[in-house]
C-alpha cells in the first residue's frame, strides 16, 4: 500500500491495494471492501495488528459457518428466481443496513487521514535529514 501511495496518492494507494486484495479472494466485492476498511484502519491507528486481527476474526467466522447445518442457510441462500422474490424484502434490508454501516466505517476511518499522512511524511523527512 505504501509503495502505491508513493507512486500515486494516499487514496490511490488504498484503492489499488484493496482492489488487489479483492482480486486474490473469491468474493471480489466483499474482499475489496474488507481491504479498504483494513487499509483505513491501519492508516488510522498505525498498527498492523488490528487489521490482522480483523482478518483472523473474519476467517474464523467463515470457518465456523462452514460447520453449520445446511438448513441454517435456507433464509440466506438464493438458488432460484423464486428465492429472490420470496426473500427480496429481507435481503434488501440487509443490503441497506450493511451498505450504510460500511459507508459509515469508511467515512469515519478516512476522515482526517490526509492531514495525518502529511504530518507523518514531514516527520519522516525531518528524521532523514
Amino acid at each position: 500500500m505504501h509503495r502505491f501511495m508513493k507512486k500515486t496518492s494516499m487514496w490511490g494507494g488504498i484503492l489499488i491495494s484493496s482492489i488487489l486484495f479483492g482480486v486474490l479472494h473469491a468474493d471480489m466485492i466483499g474482499a475489496f471492501l474488507f481491504g479498504l476498511i483494513a487499509c483505513l484502519l491501519y492508516l488510522r491507528t498505525g498498527n498492523l495488528l488490528l487489521p490482522i486481527l480483523m482478518h483472523i476474526l473474519n476467517n474464523t467466522l467463515a470457518v465456523i459457518s462452514s460447520f453449520l447445518p445446511a438448513s441454517w442457510f435456507d433464509g440466506v441462500v438464493i438458488a432460484t428466481r423464486e428465492d429472490i422474490i420470496n426473500n427480496a424484502s429481507t435481503l434488501s434490508v440487509l443490503l441497506v443496513i450493511s451498505s450504510i454501516l460500511t459507508a459509515y466505517i469508511v467515512v469515519k476511518l478516512g476522515k482526517g487521514l490526509s492531514k495525518k499522512r502529511e504530518e507523518a511524511m514531514s516527520a519522516l523527512e525531518t528524521i532523514s535529514e
